[in-house]
């Protein structure tokens, strides 16, 4: 089971997700049958909430891993999205439109959580909801579909 682990997802996982991303996408048609196409083709799983999250989680199982991710996704967020995850047609190309300056808040917030010895959280904001009261919003990002926020977990890394 180990070989089948890419970058700390296991096949299993990446195409049970990639599944559940299908129906989801199937009914919103926004352009994923490219995407998991091109997931399919270069081992990327598609950048979902779910996806994210278990990327940045799995990075914390081995001592140093979650420091590195921080350090590549605090100093260039967009390369690093897509070096690691793939995109839907539209998403990509909006997502290269978020002003910098989210860009940049976003990129704060992640290299502060090594200071702060928390773990990221990213979580998808659809238009027209609102933040769940209790919830800590650091910073989200502007897209198409709404925003993507991010905030800290308490999970202790390795």
């Amino acid at each position: 089971m180990e070989k089948a682990k890419k970058k700390g997802i296991s096949r299993r996982n990446f195409l049970v997700n990639t599944a559940k991303t299908v129906v989801i996408a199937g009914c919103l048609k926004i352009g994923l049958k490219d995407a998991l196409a091109h997931a399919a083709v270069t081992g990327k799983p598609v950048a979902t909430e779910k996806n994210i999250n278990a990327f940045i989680l799995d990075s914390t199982k081995s001592k140093g891993s979650y420091e590195k991710i921080v350090k590549e996704a605090s100093a260039d967020l967009r390369g690093f999205m897509t070096k690691n995850f793939t995109f839907t047609p539209e998403y990509e190309k909006n997502f290269k439109k978020v002003p910098d300056s989210e860009i940049e808040k976003f990129q704060k917030v992640i290299a502060q959580s090594i200071k702060e010895n928390k773990i990221v959280k990213v979580w998808y904001l659809p238009k027209g909801s609102s933040v769940t009261k209790g919830t800590t919003v650091k910073a989200c990002l502007t897209t198409f579909s709404g925003k993507m926020c991010i905030s800290y977990t308490t999970t202790e890394k390795a």
